[in-house]
Parts: C-alpha cells; structure tokens; sequence
C-alpha cells in the first residue's frame, strides 16, 4: 500500500525543476573553509554551477553570471539556450548570488561527456583562470569507455530526450542518420577524486541527464566515509529514472542507501512552485521539504524532473532545516 505524501510538501515536490537556491547562501557560514574547497560538477553543461561557487566563496576574482554568459558567447556565438534552461545568466532572477565577503581558495572540477561542451568549458577555465580543471568525461557508477553523442556545444536537454545510452547506441549502429557519436573516457566520482588527490568535496552537484543515480554508485567509497559535505541531484524521467529502461533506479533506493550513510535529504523549491501561492501553512515559507528516511512517502517515485540536495554535517543540516518543513 502506498504510504500518501502530505499534500503541501508534495506540490513542492513536484515544483522542484529550478530551484531558488536559498539553502546555498544559508549554509555558507557552516560551509566555508579558509583552508580551501572544492566544488565538483559532474555534468557541468555550461558551467554556471562553476561561476556560482565561485561568486559565493572565492569572491575577489569571481565572474559574475553575466560574465558568463557573454564569455559563452563570444567563445561559442551559435551556442544553444546560453542562459541555461533556468535562466542562469540572469542577474536579476532569484538564481542570482548574494556575494559574501568569503575570498577563500576554491578548486573546481567540471566533468562534461558533450566533447564539444567539454572543450567550452576548458576555454572557460583558461580565460577566468580557474584553479582545477574542466574534462571530457562521463561520470558513471563504473570507470571505462564509452561511446557518447557527439552534439552541439550547449545541447545537454538533447541528451535528455534520449532516455538511455542503450537505445542511443543500438540507433547509432542501425541507421546512417543517427547522432555522430564520440569516445569518452567513463570514469567515477570514487576513481576521479582518488586521482586528484581530493581529500573532501565540499559540495557535489550532478545534472547528468537522467543518469545521476549511477553518479551517485561511483562515488560510494565518499559517501560512505562522508567526504562529501552537501550534494545536489536531479530525479527525472528520463535515462536511469525511466521506469521501462533495463536495470532502471527507482528514487527509494537512492535516498535509503543514502540515509544509510548518513545523509538526510531535501526536495528543493522550485522558482515556479504554486504551493507558496496555494498553501495558508508552513509550507508557504519553505524552500525545502524532507524526504528521506521517516520522512520518505511512496508517492514521491513519481519520475519527474525535480531536485534534491542532502548533506550529513549537524551544522549544515541545522540551517538547511530551519528552510524546511
């Protein structure tokens, strides 16, 4: 029997594609380290994530997302949606920072399976001299090689579209007009880290595309020894997320082997979630819901694109609650 969800956290549940962020700026006092961090994208795209970490902890020579953007730009003039799906680049929409007076050293890593947004991103990192690096890869629950397609740069939601690596290979094979496809290096959170001498990522986000599940599989050995502070995922329906794709992940498995180790988790408020216009209770002031361990609901498997952060600190969690109901 399905255990229901209450109703307010579930519209925002279900509201969560591009969240406001609040929770970013509430946890930087109990995130920083003057010592120094380090932000890993694993499904970069176009790197905003990058900037945005950047504006909130190494402010003195941060690029704003204005900056960004017009870099994109100039480096890419045919770019698709430059801005991003959720109007990254806009500095007057509630994505935009609230700079603080942190200026710590940051390290960031962004992993790209698109070659030629993979090689956008290198330019990026070159031209705002960023301290890391950005790499052709996938980022999977297994290291190797893979066969990817081989878009535009920019066209992360093509990939979407494709719902699994399976079907994309078996067209590829068959017909002469399928999407070109490239060689890209597969490789794990668990192995990357390892071979970057990381010792703690401080906050981890993935937006692969249906495939963040797998991600999340690669980086066990972290998870399990929590160093990862605070991490981000999408839940889709689509790649992994599909319902009808072999060996697909449902979202109660995820979020339990995470409580496992120690992480309780948070829907994310979308920007355009009706409930805050709807609802005449806590919910109207939230900008996260809990969602794993007690506070898991069967009704939440419901494959959709939406968003979750978790994270394992006291202090983290302590300030990510005072946003939740």
């Amino acid at each position: 029997m399905l255990r229901r969800c209450d109703g307010a956290k579930y519209r925002i549940a279900v509201s969560s594609k591009c969240p406001t962020g609040e929770w970013l700026d509430v946890i930087m006092p109990h995130l920083v380290r003057s010592s120094g961090m380090v932000f890993v994208n694993a499904g970069a795209n176009k790197g905003y994530n990058v900037a945005e970490f950047l504006q909130r902890y190494a402010s003195s020579n941060a690029p704003s997302s204005v900056a960004w953007h017009d870099a994109l730009v100039r480096f890419e003039p045919n770019l698709d949606s430059p801005c991003g799906v959720c109007g990254a680049c806009n500095s007057n929409s509630t994505t935009a920072v609230k700079r603080r007076n942190y200026d710590v050293p940051v390290r960031a890593y962004a992993l790209e399976m698109i070659p030629s947004t993979a090689a956008l991103l290198a330019r990026m990192f070159a031209f705002f001299k960023i301290a890391g690096s950005a790499e052709h890869a996938t980022v999977s629950s297994h290291s190797g090689k893979a066969r990817v397609p081989a878009f535009a740069a920019g066209r992360e939601n093509a990939i979407a579209k494709m719902h699994h690596a399976e079907r994309t290979l078996r067209n590829a094979s068959a017909s002469s007009t399928a999407t070109p496809m490239a060689i890209t290096q597969m490789v794990t959170l668990d192995k990357f880290a390892a071979g970057n001498r990381i010792d703690r990522i401080d906050l981890l986000s993935i937006d692969t595309e249906g495939h963040d599940a797998l991600v999340l599989e690669g980086a066990r050995h972290l998870l399990q020894h929590k160093r990862v502070e605070v991490l981000e995922f999408e839940y889709h329906s689509v790649g992994m997320w599909d319902g009808t794709t072999l060996h697909h992940r449902n979202l109660k498995n995820v979020s339990a082997a995470l409580h496992n180790f120690g992480y309780s988790c948070f829907w994310q408020r979308g920007r355009d979630s009706e409930s805050a216009k709807t609802d005449r209770s806590s919910a109207a002031d939230a900008s996260l819901v809990s969602m794993n361990g007690v506070s898991w609901c069967d009704m939440y498997e419901f494959r959709s694109w939406s968003n979750i952060v978790c994270a394992h600190s006291p202090t983290v969690l302590a300030a990510m609650r005072s946003l939740s109901i």
